[in-house]
């Protein structure tokens, strides 16, 4: 058997690597650009398919740095972490099943508030050419990690149905 001196090295790079990924996304420091943080992201949910605890054991995170105001102006970015939390959905979290989120969240969990401003408050976003992937990756979640994601998503519809009316009906 051969002995590679530098394995060791490339353990502790394959350990780290998540964490360089988590602060480029979260544009920690202020270094990386809006595009170099959605690929951060998109890498992140690449690692999550084979280790969803990349994912799971920072989902506020990513709740709150994509699916929240940043999100809403950058839907791209609200896209992106909509893949990244559908990869993970009733996963057992790796090696770190503690992590791992329940098969199914509560009703007032954070996400669905995040995801309801995506898809509800995004709506009347014109200037985005990204609206209808992320409102679609966003009903996705919905309907993966909500207990009733038909009552919940049928609600959102309605607050757009009420937005289009009164746009067609001025008051």
């Amino acid at each position: 058997m051969h002995f590679n001196p530098s394995a060791p090295l490339l353990f502790q790079f394959c350990l780290s690597f998540p964490q360089v990924l988590w602060q480029h996304f979260t544009r920690f420091g202020g270094e990386s650009t809006e595009e170099e943080s959605r690929s951060a992201l998109v890498l992140l949910g690449m690692i999550a398919s084979a280790e969803p605890a990349v994912i799971t054991s920072n989902m506020s995170l990513l709740i709150k740095e994509a699916l929240t105001e940043r999100g809403l102006g950058d839907l791209q970015l609200a896209h992106d972490a909509c893949v990244a939390l559908a990869k993970v959905a009733g996963k057992s979290g790796g090696a770190d099943a503690a992590s791992a989120p329940p098969t199914k969240l509560d009703a007032d969990h954070e996400v669905f508030s995040s995801l309801r401003r995506i898809v509800v408050e995004g709506f009347g976003d014109t200037g985005s050419d990204f609206y209808i992937q992320a409102a679609q990756k966003a009903l996705v979640v919905a309907y993966l990690f909500a207990e009733q994601p038909d009552v919940m998503c049928g609600a959102w519809l309605k607050e757009i149905c009420v937005q289009v009316r009164d746009t067609v009906e001025p008051a």
